[in-house]
């Protein structure tokens, strides 16, 4: 199914779980880490793959 495979391989530069945070809660997870970093490598790793 799609949902699985937009999360394979489980490169991610934050995670959050909305089952214990509000979305405020959520926000300022998020909004920290723009701030303190380190910086987004996510994507950049992802390029480095090979698509099977």
């Amino acid at each position: 199914r799609w949902q699985a495979a937009v999360h394979d391989p489980g490169i991610y530069d934050l995670e959050v779980d909305t089952s214990v945070l509000s979305s405020a809660g959520c926000a300022d997870v998020i909004r920290r880490r723009l701030i303190a970093g380190p910086p987004p490598a996510a994507l950049r790793r992802l390029a480095t793959l090979t698509v099977p």
